[in-house]
C-alpha cells in the first residue's frame, strides 16, 4: 500500500461524493465526506467525527511510508503510543482511505 497525496483524495471525494470505506481490519467502516473549505470529514461507525487536516494526513502518511509493507494494514501500528501520533482513534482511517482509493482506481 502506498500513501496518497491529501489533495488527490480531497478532490476525489469532492467530485465523486461521500464514500463508506472499510476500516483496516475490514470489520467496520468509516464514512468519508468533503467539507466546505477543502477538508475531509471522517465519521466512524460509532458516530465519532473528525475533520482531517492536511497536516494530520501528512503525519500519518509519513508513518505509512516508514512501516514495513506487511505492517501497513495493521491498525495497531497507527495507534502505537510510542509513535508521536496526534490522534490514535482516527489515524488508521488514513491508510484505510489510501487502500480503498488504490483498490478502486484500477
Amino acid at each position: 500500500m502506498e500513501s496518497i497525496e491529501y489533495q488527490t483524495i480531497v478532490e476525489w471525494i469532492r467530485v465523486s461524493g461521500s464514500k463508506r470505506i472499510p476500516t483496516l481490519g475490514r470489520r467496520s467502516y468509516i464514512d468519508v465526506s468533503y467539507e466546505p473549505g477543502g477538508q475531509l470529514l471522517v465519521t466512524g461507525s460509532n458516530g465519532a467525527r473528525k475533520t482531517i487536516s492536511e497536516d494530520f494526513w501528512n503525519s500519518v502518511c509519513a508513518r505509512i511510508e516508514a512501516l514495513p509493507e506487511d505492517e501497513k494494514e495493521r491498525a495497531g501500528r497507527y495507534a502505537d503510543r510510542n509513535w508521536n501520533n496526534p490522534n490514535h482513534f482516527f489515524a488508521p482511517s488514513v491508510p484505510a482511505i489510501c487502500r480503498y482509493y488504490q483498490e478502486h482506481q484500477q
